[in-house]
């Protein structure tokens, strides 16, 4: 019977949406091979995540009613950043380094270990992220999204430090909220 009962409890566990920003982060790094390289490129894979974007429609996707990445994202000079990234990164098992290319400089980030349980959903949607677009720079990722979101400096400077979601509705995107996970015991 306590087998059973751990098995359950094991199952549901990654079934309900009460994971954290560092477990989502780490398994989009742990999906990415253990290693991002910039923290440009693992703000903008955590926003591509968070936020499907096209054509002026704008859905962000949650898990039990919280963003998908547990981020709040805001409108800031290079476009979409998350202060809850960074807190996250500073408190879960992740290192980081500063490795040089040539005269540029740049952070890399690892996360060790098994990638944590995330409902199915969420998994599925950080997946295709990584898939998708894991293979493009920081830079290649920040205009991809600063594209999408029709920000150029004026707008960036224009609307800095705003809620993404507040300007998605200020410039007239489309937006709706797009619930992934069901909801699972209690």
């Amino acid at each position: 019977m306590a087998v059973i009962r751990s098995l359950t409890r094991l199952l549901f566990r990654t079934s309900r949406a009460d994971y954290t920003a560092g477990d989502a982060l780490a398994y989009l790094v742990l999906g990415a091979g253990g290693t991002v390289r910039g923290m440009k490129k693992l703000v903008r894979l955590a926003f591509l995540a968070q936020y499907d974007i096209e054509d002026g429609r704008a859905a962000e996707y949650l898990c039990g009613g919280r963003p998908l990445m547990r981020a709040e994202f805001r409108i800031w000079l290079f476009g979409p950043f998350s202060l809850d990234i960074y807190g996250a990164l500073a408190g879960r098992g992740f290192s980081a380094r500063v490795a040089r290319e040539g005269d540029r400089q740049y952070v890399v980030i690892e996360s060790r270990g098994r990638r944590p349980g995330l409902p199915e959903q969420a998994a599925r949607r950080i997946d295709s992220v990584v898939e998708r677009y894991g293979g493009m720079s920081g830079q290649e990722l920040e205009s991809l999204v600063n594209t999408l979101l029709g920000l150029d400096e004026e707008r960036k400077e224009r609307h800095a430090g705003q809620p993404v979601r507040r300007y998605l509705e200020g410039e007239g995107f489309e937006t709706a909220r797009a619930e992934l996970c069901e909801k699972g015991p209690p």
